[in-house]
């Protein structure tokens, strides 16, 4: 005789009378049911929130939502003693990424076993026990802040104490949580071929689920609405609605109530009816859901949860350089630090990005030609991207120009030049080998430019220069040798008078202005005479008329040019030091002479110049 088995493993088979209207269609009816106390207590409404690790029955594209690792280990008491034992891990990869690992035990003992003639067997085959074995791995990819995808896949294997059967299965989820309060669900479960047994292949109980959820953190310690609807394929459309509410922090009521799959009118209304608590300890979790079947019995749920960890945290960067007046996007080239480093080319309407960052600052230069460089930064946060703009703004048509040269000779000197102006600008500039030398155009202001010449013995020299907006402006470097002796040979007096004829004020002045242009050298200033002899009633000689000349050009000085008096000495010599043959006129004229001598050293310059700088800063 030919044994036949009949199991009742699932309570849509034990009572498939009441449960369906489709029978006999579809294996494995318990897919349609779910695990997890939390869902079940509020009429296993649970798609649209999706917000713990039991999401990854219900809507893995939920479980982005979580910020640590989670655990789970559950036990369900069902009906006609069929019992499920469910353990599940959450393991948040990235801040967009998470997978899930699941596994579920199914087993039904005391079940009556029947020959082909519907006869009960009698003694120690009367009753028999079978169980299935489930694996689910689940994988959730967050697109953006709030939308997330998410897949499972599902292997069974069946063994109904004897015959043996096997299958796959796929589900498909999308979870959008559009706003703080506002979340909304859609999964598709059991998709594939069914189940495999030797004789013959059957169905899974496909379905649809969607659902919304309403969130409201602030009342009480937390409270939420819940609506599911369910689209069974072989079956009819049912409505899962629940609520959640947190009294305290550590406490949750929960209530729901659901139209299907089973047939309430013949079970009865209260049969619909779910609800359970949670209790929040610290990292764990406990929860428990009661559901009453009618005349059926109650089935209980009862799961620990534990938290663990912290979600990997990932920011990522994104830098576009643009024209500071038109807002279009540059190409320039960038250096990028902080977190990461990059230095990189950017074509036009090109902007770097860099995902999967650490948390920290991060900042980048842009420089392009013709235009100012500049900078930005920001701080890369967990899930977020920065966004560095970087503006440039175009040079203007100013800076400044000029030429390094000897003070005596005019012959050009090659030197370097810093400067230092507004908005931290600064930088040096070498002259060509005529003495010239650039700045490219600057922001209108103030500078500070500093002349050091290559040549030893020539005395730096500091000048501060004004540019105006699109406009140049010009600094000439006239250098002084140390110990030089410069001779002016143009400086005329009244015949037998020490009073200086206005005409030649501007030989005076381009003595003075090698004192401005120097303000740490002392000079002594030497008046010298032909030999022709003089003798008025206020000179008695040469020797008094030169020492009376010498000392009006001081005067002059020193009133124009403020000089300090005792930086410049003067002396006559009268005709005692000649230079050329007081025999000819030519020679008498390069006799007639005053005398310009360097008589401090260049370590004086440093010196006196350090001082200045010490005393500005104060």
């Amino acid at each position: 005789m030919k044994k036949t088995l009949l199991i009742l493993l699932l309570v849509a088979v034990a009572a498939s009378a009441q449960f369906s209207d489709v029978r006999g269609t579809t294996a494995h009816p318990l897919l349609k049911i779910g695990f997890g106390p939390r869902a079940a207590a509020m009429g296993n409404a649970y798609v649209g929130l999706a917000q713990d690790i039991t999401a990854l029955w219900w809507n893995p594209a939920g479980l982005n939502q979580l910020n640590t690792y989670e655990a789970l280990i559950s036990h369900h008491e069902w009906l006609r003693g069929i019992r499920d034992e469910f353990a599940a891990l959450i393991w948040p990869q990235s801040p967009s990424n998470t997978f899930g690992f699941a596994v579920n035990f199914t087993s039904a003992v005391g079940i009556e076993h029947w020959d082909e003639q519907n006869q009960p067997y009698t003694g120690a085959d009367s009753l028999v026990m079978a169980y299935e074995a489930m694996l689910v791995g689940s994988y959730t990819r967050l697109l953006g802040e709030r939308f997330g995808v998410g897949a499972s896949v599902k292997g069974l294997y069946e063994n109904l104490n004897g015959p043996a059967g096997y299958g796959g299965a796929v589900d498909l989820s999308l979870h959008w949580k559009a706003s703080p309060v506002f979340g909304l669900g859609l999964a598709v479960q059991n998709l594939g071929p069914g189940m495999f047994y030797p004789g013959g292949m059957y169905l899974f109980p496909m379905q649809a689920q969607i659902g919304v959820a309403l969130t409201f953190e602030d009342v009480l310690y937390g409270t939420n609405f819940l609506v599911d609807v369910r689209l069974p394929f072989d079956n009819n459309v049912s409505v899962h609605a629940g609520a959640e509410v947190w009294p305290l922090e550590i406490l949750a009521a929960r209530i729901g109530f659901q139209s299907g799959p089973q047939t309430l009118g013949e079970l009865n209304y209260l049969a619909g009816l779910t609800g359970g608590v949670g209790l929040l300890l610290g990292n764990y979790r406990v929860d428990y859901a009661i559901a009453p079947y009618a005349h059926l019995g109650l089935t209980h749920r009862l799961a620990l949860i534990a938290a663990f960890g912290e979600r990997p945290r990932y920011g990522g960067v994104i830098v576009r350089v643009i024209d500071a007046e038109t807002k279009k996007t540059l190409a320039a080239h960038i250096k990028v630090e902080g977190v990461t480093r990059v230095e990189k080319d950017l074509a036009e309407n090109e902007t770097w990005e860099r995902k999967g960052l650490a948390t920290g600052r991060v900042s980048a230069t842009a420089s392009k030609k013709d235009y100012f460089p500049s900078s930005a930064q920001a701080e890369i946060k967990a899930g977020q991207t920065a966004k560095l703009v970087i503006a440039l703004s175009k040079i203007p048509p100013g800076g400044i120009t000029g030429r390094v040269f000897d003070v005596k000779t005019n012959d050009p000197l090659v030197a370097t030049i810093t400067y230092e102006g507004p908005k931290g600008i600064k930088g040096e500039v070498k002259t060509d080998e005529d003495g010239n030398y650039t700045i490219p155009a600057l922001y209108r202001g103030d500078y500070a430019l500093f002349a050091q010449p290559q040549h030893p013995k020539y005395f730096p020299q500091d000048a501060a220069v004004k540019v105006e907006a699109a406009k140049g402006a010009r600094k000439d470097f006239a250098l002084l040798r140390e110990k030089e002796v410069i001779v002016f040979y143009n400086v005329n007096f009244e015949t037998g008078e020490a009073r200086v004829l206005p005409d030649f004020y501007d030989v005076l002045d381009e003595i003075g202005q090698i004192f401005v242009d120097n303000p740490a050298i002392a000079v002594e200033l030497a008046g010298h005479t032909d030999s022709r002899p003089i003798k008025t009633p206020e000179f008695a000689d040469n020797l008094e008329l030169s020492q009376a000349r010498v000392e009006a050009v001081r005067e002059y000085l020193i009133d124009k040019f403020q000089i300090d008096e005792e930086r410049l000495a003067a002396k006559g010599y009268g005709d005692t030091q000649p230079v050329a043959s007081n025999e000819t006129e030519e020679g008498m004229a390069k006799n007639r002479r005053v005398e310009f001598k360097v008589l401090t050293g260049i370590e004086y310059f440093h010196e006196i110049r350090n001082i200045r700088l010490e005393e500005e800063e104060d």
